[in-house]
């Protein structure tokens, strides 16, 4: 197997245009897993993770604020712009793994692997974010939701890359949290999460939920968030919101977890994020 080791993010596509089949290579621990079991076999891999294009982070004309694709979880974890722009990111990134895992794994790269259990997924699906997407010929920002297309599955091109993670900015977030379930608290693949963001609850309730490995792709209750907007956030309602929460979500049968399992630990993260009993 080949592997390229490229100086500038402009070499580095060029080599990929010319071997599309080559893989990108930034923290590779997906991919040694994925070898492991016999899963892939690629016949090259083009190094990214030291790319400078790829790792910086700054805020943008408009307000907006962008990080590079190939930023480990720790360096993300570190930088202190990020530490008090994205509260919420850095919340689901030290659940991550173990400190190995979070030394190697990019965001990029989580985000790219399409994983429904990928930790960082459901954090920015609540914060909207853009991936600008690059290849020789041309530069693009697609939504997250439209980037994941199912398990594995993107609609990044052979010949593509992602360069950066862009964030627009949002409300000031009295509160935000990112709740998960694991068979174990290191080297364990998430069983289910949910992140949120609360913003009032006067006169309604207003936020907005994300669940994690609950289907091929992350969840966005957005009915459950009408709900609440329209009926306030009360102990008295927990019947009727389950019922508008379980219609929605739909939870997948998998090798980790059972649809009925998955509904019932859904709706207990969803009563803690909400501060309700019962």
């Amino acid at each position: 197997m080949k592997v390229y080791t490229p100086h500038s993010l402009e070499e580095a596509l060029k080599i990929k245009e010319e071997n599309p089949e080559y893989l990108w290579l930034a923290g590779g621990s997906d991919i040694m897993v994925h070898r492991k079991f016999n899963r892939m076999h690629p016949s090259g891999l083009i190094d990214i993770h030291r790319l400078s294009a790829l790792q910086d982070v700054r805020r943008t004309d408009a307000g907006e604020f962008e990080m590079g694709a190939c930023l480990t979880f720790t360096q993300v974890i570190e930088n202190p712009l990020v530490r008090r722009t994205l509260p919420d990111l850095i919340e689901a990134l030290e659940t991550v793994g173990s400190m190995q895992v979070r030394n190697q794994g990019t965001v990029g790269g989580n985000i790219a692997n399409a994983s429904p259990a990928g930790d960082t997924l459901p954090v920015l699906y609540l914060r909207k974010a853009l991936l600008k997407v690059r290849s020789r010929k041309e530069e693009r920002k697609v939504a997250i939701k439209d980037f994941i297309i199912g398990p594995g599955q993107t609609v990044l091109q052979p010949d593509e890359i992602i360069v950066s993670v862009i964030l627009p900015p949002l409300p000031a977030m009295p509160r935000y949290g990112f709740l998960k379930l694991i068979p174990r608290q290191a080297l364990a693949i998430t069983k289910l999460s949910l992140a949120y963001h609360e913003y009032s609850r006067t006169p309604g309730w207003e936020g907005a939920f994300a669940l994690g490995a609950m289907g091929p792709v992350v969840i966005r209750p957005v009915k459950t968030e009408q709900y609440l907007r329209e009926n306030g956030c009360s102990p008295a309602l927990l019947g009727e919101l389950k019922d508008v929460f379980m219609q929605e979500i739909q939870p997948i049968d998998d090798i980790r977890s059972t649809a009925s399992y998955r509904s019932s630990v859904a709706f207990e993260l969803l009563k803690k994020a909400l501060q309700l009993q019962g």
